[in-house]
């Protein structure tokens, strides 16, 4: 008589049932991905959002594109114009990465480099900042935290504290802030009324803490491109598993007008930075309220393409010191400004943005940067 070899009742439930999350999870993420497509057309005619003003494509051909990207690429089309689809083929359009929250994009993301459970080791900008600190990273003075609904009674510490190390200003910006959001910059006529500059500011909790820190004061080659605004540079680090850092792209963000805020969705201008020798590489970018290039800066009229950012062997050495400090995340995109003394490191940010990178670079999917993602099995379309 022969016994039958039966698979264990356990195992192939597990494997049913993960098969089954997984089927669910995929419904999930091309459900969100298709309820977008009533925003297909957005920007499709606007001027504002024509590089410009101009328009390379006739309507036909642009028509088509937003269908590939949209229905082949799986890719969201908001940012067609702002990396310039409208002037290239359509093959080269692989070359750029989606938006980290896109749906059928950030759940591979989250999966693979990013972790909810690490999200709070740079998001929280106090808890970074003491981790900075901790480890011997560069990083402004930070002063002391004030809750939001604690204001009133934090003026006093605020104008001991101006007074007695001789601060003309300093940063005042939300524990959990995103996008510069909420910064304001604070003399010490401003004190009495900081209930009134925070009032509007996009903060959910009354009990949010706000981090008081120093103004940067920055290198005078950064001063020479905008004095009105604390130039920063955007690098984003890549630890392959062997503990080695890769870097994956680098841009110059200044405001693009007397404004201190240098992000980009607030107005800011973005240029591309070459990985190798710190020189701008491209054109400057505005974004909004509409879309321009540039070659010089609007403001100072400094020269962009080949202006080299001060001290950046230094950067690239800080970001690669700060990426291995914080292996749990494999890949983080690094703000730094540029003091005459060297890099200061602002915040850092597990989920970095795209948008910026690629108007000031092009596009991310680089054969080096496809080997690095397939590092962590994230394979994007060929």
């Amino acid at each position: 008589m022969c016994a039958l070899a039966l698979p264990e009742r356990g195992r192939s439930d597990k494997a049913a049932m993960a098969g089954l999350i997984y089927g669910i999870n995929e419904i999930r993420r091309y459900a969100a991905h298709y309820a977008r497509v009533k925003d297909i057309f957005r920007g499709f005619n606007d001027p504002d959002c024509r590089t410009n003003g101009g328009m390379a494509k006739p309507a036909v051909s642009r028509f088509v594109d937003y269908l590939y990207l949209f229905f082949v690429m799986g890719m969201q089309t908001s940012n067609y114009h702002l990396f310039r689809f409208d002037t290239m083929d359509r093959k080269r359009f692989k070359e750029y990465m989606d938006d980290p929250n896109a749906p059928l994009l950030r759940p591979k993301l989250w999966s693979t480099l990013w972790k909810k459970s690490t999200f709070i080791l740079v998001h929280d900008k106090y808890l970074f900042h003491c981790l900075c600190e901790y480890h011997g990273l560069p990083c402004p003075r930070c002063y002391g935290v004030v809750r939001r609904n604690a204001l009133p009674e934090a003026k006093a510490f605020l104008k001991d504290l101006m007074q007695k190390n001789g601060m003309e200003t300093f940063v005042l910006k939300p524990v959990w802030g995103l996008m510069g959001k909420g910064i304001h910059f604070i003399s010490l006529s401003d004190v009495d009324a900081l209930e009134r500059l925070i009032e509007h500011d996009d903060v959910d909790d009354e009990y949010s803490d706000y981090l008081v820190q120093e103004r940067i004061r920055q290198h005078p080659e950064l001063e020479r491109m905008n004095p009105h605004s604390v130039n920063s540079i955007r690098i984003v680090t890549f630890l392959v598993p062997e503990g080695r850092v890769e870097f994956i792209a680098a841009m110059l963000r200044t405001s693009s007008s007397a404004s201190p805020v240098d992000n980009f969705s607030a107005g800011g201008m973005v240029a591309g930075i070459d990985l190798d020798t710190g020189a701008l590489k491209k054109e400057g970018v505005i974004k909004t309220p509409k879309i321009r290039v540039l070659t010089r800066h609007p403001v100072t009229g400094t020269e962009l393409m080949g202006f080299r950012v001060p001290y950046w062997e230094e950067i690239k050495e800080t970001a690669a010191r700060g990426q291995k400090t914080f292996h749990y995340i494999k890949s983080i995109g690094w703000d730094f400004a540029v003091t005459p003394e060297g890099p200061v490191i602002i915040e850092a940010n597990q989920e970095w943005g795209t948008a910026g990178l690629q108007a000031a670079n092009g596009g991310l999917l680089t054969e080096k940067n496809r080997k690095l993602f397939a590092r962590y099995g994230l394979k994007f379309y060929e």
